[in-house]
């Protein structure tokens, strides 16, 4: 059973209804560029955090963030017009209390801004059995999601990443320590991106139609968008109520397989039979990711 391809314009209409970081962006803007232009900003700490530690940690969030393929990178190291003194973070200007700064963000094309503020870093110093001497570090810290245009807090969350649950967060040197601390941000703050910044494709084709249910189909969201194996999607219809635009999910899929850049096929988990009804309906199909758990225990707290 074939399915027209609609326009893309239907992706931004099922997204300005969805979530409200992409309604109160230039979504014309972000259509044309397929995904935000995000920029992550210095992080804010205290002068006892070393400016080394502050900027592995970025440098980790940014790497998780790049792995998802949801967004266009900009680093605020490559814009003269951002450059700022640690100091000026060190005196408590937060990204979100910070007007001007973030007017110059969205001149310089910015649609969001990641801006993370350090809350604590803790290195000790330890003996084992033997008499030998190891350390351990925790870092603690909240990342916020900002709409450089109005200042608004897109999503926020804390996390903490170290300690000494397991052998691998422990350093030879303090140093070492607060590495392997501040590296569990790699995996440990990807769920986090995935909600902010999520995947909306389109039914392109049913698959396999039977007994009224379509139990497999394609969509228009494939390698370029980092989609993979297993990847869940909520199955939504846009439908309007009282004049009024609304999305509403009546199925949920996984991916089976990536085909290409921009078409995977899905399996069909619940619903199967709603589906088939709504596409004969002649209503838009979205899909929308849903964010997957964070990697091992990148966020837990000990």
């Amino acid at each position: 059973m074939k399915i027209i391809t609609r326009t893309v314009s239907a992706i931004a209409l099922a997204m300005s209804l969805a979530m409200p970081l992409v309604a109160s962006a230039n979504v014309q803007e972000m259509e044309s560029k397929g995904k935000p232009n995000v920029l992550i900003d210095y992080f804010w700490r205290s002068t006892d955090i070393p400016f080394a530690a502050a900027e592995q940690l970025r440098g980790y969030v940014m790497e998780s963030l790049v792995n998802t393929k949801r967004a266009e990178i900009m680093d605020v190291d490559t814009k003269s017009t951002l450059r700022i003194e640690a100091e000026r973070r060190e005196a408590g200007v937060e990204a979100g209390d910070d007007a001007e700064r973030m007017k110059v963000m969205a001149q310089e094309g910015a649609n969001f801004l990641v801006d993370g503020r350090i809350t604590s870093l803790v290195t000790e110093k330890k003996k084992n059995d033997d008499g030998g001497i190891y350390y351990t570090s925790q870092v603690g810290y909240t990342l916020k999601v900002i709409n450089p245009n109005d200042g608004k807090t897109i999503l926020t969350r804390s996390f903490t990443h170290g300690g000494e649950l397991f052998g691998d967060n422990v350093g030879n040197t303090p140093e070492e320590a607060v590495t392997k601390a501040v590296k569990k941000a790699r995996d440990g703050v990807s769920g986090f991106f995935q909600e902010a910044f999520p995947l909306f494709g389109l039914l392109l084709e049913a698959g396999e139609v039977k007994d009224g249910k379509v139990n497999t189909a394609y969509m228009s969201l494939g390698e370029a968008h980092g989609v993979a194996k297993k990847d869940k999607f909520d199955v939504c219809v846009v439908r309007e109520i009282a004049g009024r635009k609304s999305v509403k999910t009546i199925a949920e899929a996984e991916v089976t397989a990536v085909e290409g850049d921009d078409i995977s096929a899905v399996k069909i988990k619940k619903n199967q039979k709603e589906l088939k009804a709504a596409i004969d309906g002649g209503q838009t199909i979205v899909f929308k990711s849903v964010p997957k758990k964070a990697g091992g225990l990148g966020g837990f707290k000990l």
